[in-house]
């Protein structure tokens, strides 16, 4: 397990438990399989979740996190900062949320967490998002975070039945700033 634990005034994000938090997460990931282009791989295990949160946890271009509500500490998915290039200042993000705690605001909340955390704590000056088009609530929440959308992959993923672009979306912290404002407002205070 590494990296902090954060919170807002309903959630929090800190490092994952293989032991803990596996079960959750695994049936999380075979709900929104499809959301993530992993449609094809076959369902998430327990052993299987094991070794992807213990790979996560020890993989150090990685932050692998997941997102709990404060009030009853249950697990709703996850969050994380991958393929960090310190370097350069850049690294990619991801969230997976469980199918029953989506389009409440918890999305956002832990992206603002995460960014704070990408921003201020790790020194990264830009992170990128790839989403495909059907999931066009991913896409939402990120240009609500304050991403934009630098390119589109045409005919990127073959999902049902019909292919779809991919989009990528990047956020600096000059570009998060006034979208965080809104979010402390909401969130921190």
């Amino acid at each position: 397990m590494k990296g902090p634990l954060l919170k807002s005034k309903r959630i929090s994000i800190g490092p994952a438990s293989v032991e803990k938090d596996s079960e959750s997460l695994a049936k999380y990931f075979n709900q929104v399989k499809h959301y993530l282009g992993a449609e094809t791989v076959d369902s998430m295990t327990l052993e299987k979740e094991k070794e992807f949160i213990q790979k996560a946890n020890d993989d150090k271009s990685k932050y692998f996190f997941v997102i709990r509500l404060l009030e009853t500490d249950t697990v709703i998915g996850s969050i994380s900062i991958m393929d960090i290039k310190k370097y350069d200042g850049f690294a990619e993000t991801g969230t997976m949320i469980g199918e029953s705690f989506t389009n409440q605001g918890y999305g956002t909340e832990a992206k603002h967490l995460l960014l704070d955390f990408a921003f201020n704590v790790l020194d990264l000056r830009k992170l990128y998002s790839k989403v495909y088009a059907y999931n066009e609530r991913s896409r939402t929440y990120s240009l609500k975070c304050g991403y934009r959308q630098i390119a589109t992959l045409p005919d990127k993923k073959f999902y049902n039945e019909k292919y779809w672009d991919e989009w990528i979306l990047e956020i600096t912290k000059e570009d998060w700033i006034p979208a965080y404002k809104n979010y402390k407002k909401k969130y921190l205070e």
